[in-house]
């Protein structure tokens, strides 16, 4: 009896397997026509595109339109974190350089957006030189989840994108950044990062406008960031973004470069346009600076160009500067501390170019348990410690204001010994001695 072998084309509702359509995924062969075709037969059918385990080496980008969802199989035995050569591994290897892996796009399509993409489970990696590993042009309403990319130029580019989600994307070794968002129309471009990895790349994320009044609003939600070669995340005029139990570790690489900076939040560096109208918000995370070289001038914040940043209770920790502004062009600024901490910090303020508006502690922020001559120092106006003072303020022109208080709140309460306060019923300075509060005549 002839028996004819099942393939999945033949089970109703099935997923579209890629080697049905003639696929190899061996590494050798060129597996891109047969990819586009089962591409193409899934976008007709409504039908997800299956890779099973392999490596598929494709020469030229695989281009996806709406509603198509693609998945592989590569949890299989490892994790999202790790090319791991048991799962489903697309490769790229053309020999034009700049080619991208996947080319999402709606400009073939003559439509506002690409709606509806879904990529899941599978490692990309390239052998060519440069490109995008998912290169996202005006894509909305989509989610790539568990995934791994290394050795693109950008290993996520996202140009104008609208409510997408990255569930577990690590993307490492990348020449210019591991994930890049970019706004250059009038739709506010919104990109959520759920466990997202960047690591080993120049940059961990560039969020960038190409004019104020382009916008991006990006929250990044328990994402790593480790052993970056220039910086950390830079954003660009225009972003909005929010950091929520944000860790960082050993960035900058402090083996490769000096005077670098975690987060990087200035105008686009042209001098040209108008300030960054930038916001960010830090909720929580350990931002940890580099491991090697301490206090190599590095900075966890430069905020050249930032109009808010607030900081919720954040660890800031190995660093030259915890927050750093001294761009001469910087415009009006504000930055809120509402308890963080600063660990191994030679500096936790400097405003050299005098273009904050304010720094406001609303809660007392924290020094750690460090050395108090090597770290513990606060100066205001002053940019080098002084011996035996573990505070400076020095202006020409103003002074230092003490919390005021009528005399029924001043007595209602009993601080530490040395705390000073203006009484604004008397008119009278007091500190708290342990024999109660005393007038300072």
């Amino acid at each position: 009896m002839a028996l004819t072998k099942a393939t999945y084309s033949m089970i109703e509702n099935a997923p579209e397997n890629v080697r049905d359509y003639g696929a190899v995924g061996n590494g050798v062969a060129d597996d891109l026509v047969a990819i586009q075709a089962a591409i193409t037969a899934a976008t007709a059918s409504g039908a997800t595109v299956y890779f099973p385990a392999g490596r598929y080496r494709v020469t030229g980008p695989i281009v996806l339109t709406h509603n198509i969802s693609l998945t592989g199989d590569n949890l299989a035995g490892g994790d999202y974190r790790t090319l791991n050569l048991g799962s489903s591994i697309i490769e790229l290897d053309s020999a034009t350089p700049g080619t991208n892996l996947f080319n999402v796009s709606q400009a073939a399509l003559r439509s506002t957006f690409v709606w509806n993409i879904a990529i899941r489970n599978m490692s990309l990696t390239n052998s060519g030189s440069g490109g995008n590993g998912l290169n996202l042009v005006n894509v909305a309403n989509s989610l790539f989840e568990n995934l791994f990319i290394e050795a693109f130029n950008y290993g996520v580019r996202i140009s104008n994108g609208m409510l997408n989600t990255y569930n577990r994307v690590s993307v490492q070794l990348c020449g210019a950044s591991s994930f890049y968002v970019e706004a250059d129309n009038s739709t506010t471009t919104t990109q959520v990062f759920n466990e997202c990895v960047a690591r080993e790349s120049d940059w961990g994320w560039i969020m960038a406008s190409t004019a104020t009044s382009y916008s991006i609003d990006t929250i990044l939600n328990a994402c790593l960031v480790e052993s970056t070669k220039v910086g950390g995340i830079s954003l660009h005029k225009s972003c909005a973004a929010t950091f929520n139990n944000m860790y960082c570790e050993n960035v900058p690489d402090d083996r490769v470069i000096t005077n670098g900076s975690m987060f990087s939040l200035h105008k686009s560096g042209d001098g040209t346009v108008s300030p960054a109208n930038s916001r960010a918000i830090f909720n929580g995370g350990n931002l940890a600076g580099g491991n090697f070289n301490l206090f190599s001038g590095s900075s966890i914040m430069d905020i050249g160009e930032c109009n808010y940043i607030q900081v919720n209770g954040s660890v800031l920790q190995r660093a030259t500067y915890g927050i750093k502004c001294d761009v001469a062009t910087t415009k009006a600024n504000s930055v809120y501390l509402n308890g963080p901490q600063f660990a191994q910090v030679t500096t936790i303020y400097e405003n050299t170019a005098n273009k904050i508006t304010g720094i406001y502690p609303n809660q007392i922020f924290t020094l750690a348990t460090v050395p108090q001559a090597s770290f513990g120092w606060l100066g205001v106006g002053q940019t080098q410690p002084i011996s035996g003072q573990c505070a400076r303020f020095q202006s020409t022109i103003s002074g230092v204001g003490l919390p005021q208080q009528t005399t029924a709140q001043r007595t209602n309460y009993g601080p530490p010994v040395g705390t000073l306060v203006f009484d604004t019923d008397s008119d009278k300075a007091y500190v708290y001695t342990t024999g109660g509060w005393a007038a300072l005549n």
